[in-house]
């Protein structure tokens, strides 16, 4: 039986996403949007054992870029549809082309066969053979707030590259249990490379959740991405299905507006956060966002439907780390997810099966690649599906 920590750690689940703007969807509407499903288009089985991320896609070469979570995120592949590992990087054994401290961004570069790591030292470049051609070195502390899924926006403006991460140094008391912390801390750093400057950006804003007066929001994971056509970012929290929308000036981006999700079965229990508290073992039961990924128009968000906290109740089991908790909080895991095309919300949501979870990253505008569960199965390789996703029939 695995514990506590492992359920946890699966819930924050995030991703990279591009969004332009969103509009709810009232209850009419809801009713009349037609049902989307998920179809099997092809599997990948990659030959290699551990716990693999897949974090980037190229589309003109058809290369998955993941990192090793089992390896203390020092191992890196590419690999690509044909079941081939293209490239392994073992960052324990690359001399001196090792990166310094713990990884936390990484994605292809702009550049053909190139890669961009962001660690705690700073914003590495690699070329295909992975050498170390670039090296801008972080000039503070070191971060407090990590990325768990090792995603990296660049973007041009004007003469000047930028890089956005999840990365964060900013000095502040870093104790989530305490309210404080939410009105103090930046979420997402903005690297310029012509400058050298790495500077923490985005607090949350006055109506947001995490900020309320009357309860106190669990641990979060930030959602962001860029769009690179309106120079727009757009951020996303775990427990908030909203979209916070800001503009790029040249030198910081402003807030300009926020976007409702209405997402059909996502839920927080309000009881679950009273008295300035809550309880990890009861908010693991509600809903939260684990995903975003997007492609042109159309954005996917995955979300964990809200588990039954009165038929857990009615069971007589305590919350706490037992096996039976556990076994329930497996057994009553499901996720859904949500599909909007230019900012509007085209299906019903799609309740995902039980031996799919994701999606990693967008193939295509109707195309994902997804992966087996790895708290609920157990396999001697990597698997990964292709899944088509197509109006239902």
């Amino acid at each position: 039986m695995k514990t506590f920590i492992n359920v946890i750690a699966y819930i924050s689940i995030i991703s990279l996403t591009l969004l332009t703007s969103f509009c709810t969807t009232d209850n009419s509407e809801k009713k009349i949007l037609p049902e989307y499903e998920l179809v099997v288009e092809d599997t990948i089985s990659i030959d290699y054992i551990g716990n693999l991320s897949v974090v980037d896609y190229q589309q003109e070469s058809s290369k998955y870029l993941a990192v090793d979570k089992s390896k203390g995120n020092q191992v890196i592949l590419v690999f690509n549809e044909k079941n081939e590992i293209l490239s392994n990087f073992d960052n324990l054994n690359a001399g001196n082309n090792s990166f310094k401290g713990s990884l936390n961004s990484i994605s292809f570069s702009k550049n053909k066969n190139e890669f961009l790591i962001l660690s705690d030292a700073g914003l590495y470049s690699y070329d295909s053979t992975w050498q170390i051609k670039l090296f801008h070195k972080n000039p503070n502390s070191q971060p407090k707030f990590l990325n768990p899924y090792f995603s990296i926006e660049h973007f041009d403006y004007k003469d000047k590259v930028f890089f956005i991460s999840s990365y964060n140094f900013d000095d502040v008391n870093f104790n989530y249990l305490q309210k404080e912390f939410f009105q103090e801390i930046q979420n997402l750093t903005l690297i310029d490379t012509t400058s050298g400057t790495f500077d923490t950006f985005v607090h949350f804003e006055q109506n947001s959740p995490y900020l309320s007066k009357s309860r106190l929001l669990p641990p979060y994971i930030t959602h962001f991405s860029f769009n690179h056509k309106h120079s727009n970012l757009n951020v996303l929290y775990s427990q908030d299905p909203t979209i916070y929308q800001y503009q790029f000036n040249g030198k910081e981006f402003i807030h300009i507006n926020s976007y409702k999700l209405n997402l059909d079965e996502f839920k927080l229990n309000e009881g679950n956060y009273e008295n300035d508290d809550y309880d990890a073992f009861k908010t693991a039961m509600d809903s939260r966002i684990n995903r975003m990924v997007s492609i042109e128009d159309k954005t996917y968000i995955t979300y964990l439907k809200a588990m039954n906290q009165s038929k857990f109740e009615s069971l007589g089991i305590d919350y706490g780390d037992s096996e039976e908790y556990n076994q329930f909080i497996f057994s009553n895991y499901v996720e859904a997810i949500s599909i909007f095309q230019n900012g509007k919300k085209i299906s019903r949501d799609i309740t995902l099966p039980d031996y799919l979870t994701g999606p990693h990253v967008v193939i295509g505008p109707n195309k994902l690649l997804m992966a087996v569960p790895k708290f609920k199965y157990e396999s001697s390789k990597e698997v990964f599906y292709i899944i088509n996703v197509l109006p239902k029939l």
